[in-house]
């Protein structure tokens, strides 16, 4: 039932109850209450993280590039960009290089840094096609690329290619993006004594005189150098070009040609792998340059070469100029140069190689044996052999070697 006395029915409430005794153990720290009450700046603001695009699109953003593509031209090619980007020298710590094959392979390593360069992907097109030139081994993955040029701003979250490949198939090593620049060369040997064969036309004495000695001293030099060179050939021997070095480009594509290009593609219209250039130029043909009178020889291309007593188990030669040691031989050394040497300075005079090879050994062995002299003795069992199981049977010639000479 309700009340009839007013001041029972306005009375206040009751005061809320005093606080429980402090316990020492439960009171929140002075330097707590101070971080809550600080303003929004008081703390570091990490940079923004570049959003991704799609959940299986390639993401944009900064980017930080090592090896090959910390070359600017590098990347103008592979996003057909107008000219080249604008790089950001920059590294990255908690990460090391090693090599796979000829290309640096990022993986994690704390503490170490990685120097390179940082672009700014802004499409998912230049990223894709980015993705494509590292291949299936690499994956772009989170990363803080922190700048070293003293501009702001200073570091950015954005992403570099990790290695995601086999680990087995990695190595120590370095990656140098320098190259070595060598003087405009001239024709190859080859093509020069092609033109000679043709135009039924040969050399000056004095011309093969000066090109057998030059390339003596070339092989002496290797040779002395404690290496062997493995591929001596016309195609490996070419012309200096001095008095073209210092053309005008028109005078120059007056003797060379225009230049010839096609666009390299797969087959199977996938992406091209990574190395592989975006298109083919066509060797010059060097129709009107006629100087090998006046030029020197250069010895050229060091693929086959080798250290001394460090001989490859074998080498890849043209079928006419393999030296006997290494048909017949269990091993071989430096002086198979000597042997290659011989048949350059054969075609300098004649204009053609000394040898023909019909597809087997044993037909190149044959006209060996006419040409210059019996085999040593610890190689006729394997003449026999080889004799009996030749493809072709050759007639007995007093000299094999004799042939017309145009």
């Amino acid at each position: 039932m309700a009340s009839s006395n007013p001041e029972e029915k306005y009375s206040p409430p009751a005061p809320p109850p005093p606080p429980p005794p402090s316990d020492p153990h439960s009171k929140i720290s002075p330097y707590v209450l101070k971080l809550r009450s600080a303003p929004p700046d008081y703390f570091y603001q990490p940079p923004i993280k570049p959003e991704h695009t799609g959940p299986f699109a390639a993401p944009t953003g900064p980017y930080f590039f090592y090896g090959t593509l910390t070359d600017p031209l590098m990347i103008s090619e592979i996003l057909e960009l107008p000219e080249e980007p604008k790089l950001r020298p920059a590294h990255i710590i908690g990460y090391e290089c090693k090599m796979w094959g000829q290309y640096p392979a990022l993986l994690d390593s704390p503490g170490s840094v990685v120097e390179g360069a940082a672009y700014h992907v802004r499409t998912t097109q230049d990223a894709e096609r980015l993705a494509a030139y590292e291949t299936a081994n690499y994956r772009a993955e989170d990363c803080l690329i922190r700048y070293t040029d003293g501009k702001e701003p200073s570091e950015d979250l954005g992403y570099t290619f990790k290695f995601i490949g086999d680990p087995r198939e990695l190595s120590e090593g370095e990656f140098d993006l320098k190259c070595l620049v060598f003087e405009l060369l001239g024709p190859s040997v080859d093509k020069v004594l092609n033109d000679y064969y043709h135009s039924g036309d040969t050399l000056e004495t004095e011309d093969i005189l000066r090109m057998t000695e030059q390339l003596l001293e070339a092989i002496r030099f290797i040779h002395d150098a404690g290496m062997g060179h493995g591929d001596i050939s016309g195609r490996n021997i070419a012309f200096s070009c001095s008095n073209l070095s210092n053309a005008a480009e028109e005078d120059l594509f007056e003797v060379l040609g225009l230049p010839e290009t096609e666009e390299l593609v797969r087959l199977d219209g996938k992406p091209l792998d990574k190395g592989l250039p975006k298109h083919m130029v066509k060797a010059a043909e060097w129709d009107e340059w006629v100087d090998e009178d006046e030029e020197d020889l250069r010895v050229l291309d060091l693929g086959e070469g080798f250290l001394q007593e460090h001989e490859p188990k074998t080498l890849s030669q043209p079928g006419q100029l393999q030296a006997p040691e290494t048909i017949f031989g269990n091993s071989f050394d430096h002086r198979v140069d000597l042997w290659r040497a011989g048949c350059m300075i054969y075609s300098f005079i004649f204009r053609t190689l000394p040898f023909w090879y019909l597809g087997d050994d044993g037909a190149l062995v044959e006209q060996m044996v006419g040409f210059v002299e019996k085999l040593p003795e610890v190689w006729q069992p394997a003449w026999d052999r080889m004799q009996l199981n030749s493809k072709h049977q050759m007639e007995p010639m007093e000299d094999i070697g004799a042939r017309e000479k145009v």
